[in-house]
C-alpha cells in the first residue's frame, strides 16, 4: 500500500503536455489502417525535463505511451537563476535547435521550456 503511494506521489510530481496528435495512415490490402501518433512533454518545472513518442490504434493508447516514453527520456538541464546559463545548439542530422536565455517574464513560451521552468 505505502509503495503505491509513493509511486503516485513521484508520478504526480511531473507535468504532462501533449505537443502534437497525428493520425497516420497505411494503406494494406485490405484498405486503409488509421492509427495515431502522439508527441508528448514531461517535466517537473526544477529543470528536468523528457519528450516522448507514442503510436497506437487509439489516442488514450497513444498519450500514454508518449507519456510513458517522456518519463523514460527525462534530462537534467542545468538552471542559473531559473533560465539556462548561457545559449545552446543541438544538431542532429539536418536539424538544429537554438535555446536561448530569457530576460523577460511574461512572454509566450514553448511548452517543454514550460515543463523545464527555465524562464524566472
Amino acid at each position: 500500500m505505502a509503495r503505491d503511494r509513493d509511486n503516485r506521489e513521484r508520478e504526480s510530481e511531473y507535468k504532462e503536455r501533449l505537443l502534437r496528435i497525428s493520425r497516420v495512415s497505411k494503406t494494406v490490402k485490405g484498405g486503409r489502417r488509421i492509427s495515431f501518433s502522439v508527441l508528448a512533454a514531461v517535466g517537473d518545472e526544477k529543470g528536468k525535463v523528457g519528450i516522448g513518442l507514442g503510436k497506437a490504434n487509439g489516442v488514450p493508447d497513444a498519450i500514454k505511451k508518449a507519456i510513458a516514453n517522456a518519463k523514460k527520456n527525462l534530462v537534467n538541464v542545468s538552471l542559473k537563476g531559473g533560465t539556462l546559463p548561457h545559449e545552446q545548439i543541438g544538431k542532429y542530422n539536418a536539424t538544429s535547435v537554438l535555446l536561448k536565455t530569457s530576460f523577460k517574464k511574461g512572454q509566450e513560451l514553448l511548452p517543454v521550456q514550460q515543463l523545464g521552468n527555465y524562464l524566472s
